[in-house]
């Protein structure tokens, strides 16, 4: 009720969500699903009375659309002239020459129309299909997608003609909600995605969240194929990346290549395509990291090929191309981050709209320690991509590093809302609070199946247990046996270094912390989680040891601090900066 009144006290006027949390939240904190269950809502009662509209303005806020008594305001207005009106009725008769034109023309905007979600059965599903499809409008203006909402009358559909339907059902069958979703291409009535989501209905309210954040995710992706200009992929084609991107989150598919034979199906079909070449080739990578160390090179030099390829094509539209390149590079030469960095400001110059290159550097920035730094990269990113989970837990990370704990506590909650499933999500979630915050909420995230991290072995289960316990009970012998796990995983490949050093660290054994940093591929092995928990609150005693700069040396931190002359945080926040270029100039100097 209160945000009603808001909106129409303002009524014909753009009312941020700044302006809403401060008048009807009293300036708290709240996430932005609070504030899109409230529109939803107010749509659903909208739709029903007929009595007043909301309009989003992506990423601007809402405006209240009222008719005082049902009739539409006229304003009086004096009649124009004939030659007036001659040339009024000239200027529009051209002004819809061009629309139409450009309706025509395969270049215009994707216009996306949403459904009215069909009711199968049930008394609650047919109360909460009109808030599933009020959430997907919703978070689909936020991510800047035009949209129209239900079912277009023959005369306004000619004039404004989607690119796509998204079409869908909800059916309930005793406590337990299906909803359904298709995307289909217009012209060609082809299905481009369909999934099916279940919940109970008590959790209907993130089952809206999680079947809007997997719909924009998928829109998103029909938009990355559309980024070459002139170039305009079939529909087919379309469906496969959709298909091949669902499946690079599955580590089964990436080692049998299922995304590999996919992007070459659509090379083999669209070779002048620079957008399915370059996601060939960051396909390439991604098996790579799963191959055999003697075949890891094969697939490097083939991706790297079809990457330049893909550049040449045009560098706009190969983004995913500068991606695989740069992560290419990271994973044969992790020590060399300058070179790694110059290639990806290379493609943020080339390809500034593809937003993984933004959390690219942002990735890059946290990890040598530069948070601060850092954001701006993933703020870009998030405003490209909103609700791409490896873009919301990477931002959570670099708040993480710059000590603001609370927020990005937040911002991995919304990311986890939206996309349920993300592993690394779940992950992050819990080492923020098993490190930095409650370890009973660990504990919690550890054991609920709805927030537990996805493929996770008995023992690393049953490590992070002993952990948990230890820091419940603070006693000596629970820390020991904690640390002795720790160990015993990490020997076995059952723990990732991250978890492990932040693990051995706060409990005290910071010898064995070291030991761990020290191990022959510890680079290596670092690189897919990157190096960011150095720098983490939780490892405030590694930065305090003098053999902090030595591993700093061992991961080409220290090299890249010195040839960009530009020092981590924590020279400003912790140590003095004249003391942080007098100990790494020591480790290069003894390196040599």
């Amino acid at each position: 009720m209160q945000v009603l009144v808001l909106l129409a006290e303002r009524r014909g006027t753009v009312v941020s969500r700044e302006d809403l949390i401060n008048g009807c939240w009293e300036g708290r904190i709240v996430g932005e699903d609070a504030i899109q269950r409230c529109i939803a809502r107010l749509r659903d009662l909208a739709r029903r009375t007929n009595a007043f509209g909301i309009e989003t303005l992506p990423r601007v806020g809402y405006r209240l659309d009222v008719t005082p008594g049902g009739e539409p305001v006229v304003p009086r207005v004096r009649r124009p002239s004939r030659l007036v009106a001659v040339g009024l009725l000239a200027i529009f008769a051209l002004a819809a020459a061009i629309g139409l034109q450009r309706w025509w023309t395969k270049d215009a905007p994707l216009r996306v129309q949403v459904d009215t979600l069909q009711v199968i059965a049930g008394k609650d599903a047919q109360t909460l299909a009109p808030t599933f499809q009020g959430t997907i409008v919703d978070v689909l203006n936020q991510s800047g997608i035009p949209t129209i909402a239900g079912e277009r009358p023959a005369l306004l559909g000619w004039f404004s003609r989607p690119a796509v339907v998204l079409r869908g059902s909800v059916a309930q069958a005793g406590r337990q909600l299906t909803v359904h979703l298709t995307l289909e291409d217009v012209p060609s009535g082809l299905t481009l995605w369909s999934e099916r989501f279940e919940q109970e209905v008590e959790s209907a309210a993130p089952l809206a969240d999680a079947v809007a954040g997997a719909a924009t995710e998928t829109i998103d992706k029909v938009l990355e194929l559309r980024m070459q200009k002139g170039l305009h992929p079939d529909p087919e084609i379309v469906a496969l990346h959709i298909r091949g991107a669902a499946l690079v989150s599955n580590p089964q598919f990436l080692r049998e290549g299922g995304p590999r034979e996919i992007y070459e199906q659509i090379v083999a079909r669209a070779p002048d395509s620079a957008g399915g070449r370059a996601l060939l080739a960051l396909a390439l990578v991604n098996e790579a990291q799963r191959a055999t160390p003697a075949d890891r090179p094969a697939f490097f030099a083939r991706s790297g090929k079809i990457a330049r390829e893909a550049i040449r094509i045009d560098p706009y539209a190969a983004g995913a191309a500068y991606d695989a390149l740069v992560q290419a590079m990271r994973a044969q030469r992790p020590h060399d981050i300058v070179a790694a960095e110059d290639l990806l400001l290379e493609g943020l110059r080339d390809a500034p709209d593809y937003a993984f290159l933004s959390m690219r550097e942002c990735r890059l920035l946290t990890d040598v320690g530069r948070p601060r730094e850092a954001m701006r990269h993933c703020e870009r990113a998030l405003a490209l991509r909103p609700f791409a989970g490896p873009i919301g837990h990477s931002h959570a990370n670099a708040l993480i590093v710059t000590g603001n704990v609370r927020l990005a506590e937040q911002a991995l909650r919304r990311a986890a809302r939206y996309n349920p499933d993300h592993m690394a999500t779940r992950w992050r979630l819990f080492l923020l609070e098993a490190f930095e915050g409650s370890p009973a909420l660990a504990w919690d995230l550890l054991h609920d199946p709805a927030t537990q991290p996805l493929n996770m072995s008995q023992q690393l289960l049953e490590t992070l247990e002993k952990y948990l316990v230890s820091r419940r009970s603070g006693h000596r012998a629970d820390r020991d046996a904690a640390a002795e796990a720790m160990q015993s995983a990490v020997t076995h490949e059952q723990m990732p270094l991250d978890a492990a050093i932040m693990a051995l660290t706060s409990l005290g054994h910071l010898d064995d912390a070291f030991a761990t940093l020290r191990s022959p591929d510890m680079a290596d092995r670092l690189y897919s989680g990157g190096s960011a928990f150095l720098f983490r609150p939780a490892t405030a005693p590694l930065r305090a040891d003098p053999r902090f700069w030595d591993i700093a040396a061992r991961l080409g931190l220290a090299r890249y601090w010195t040839v960009r002359g530009k020092w981590p945080d924590m020279c400003s926040r912790e140590i003095p900066l004249a003391i942080c270029k007098a100990e790494t100039a020591k480790v290069l100097s003894a390196e040599r």
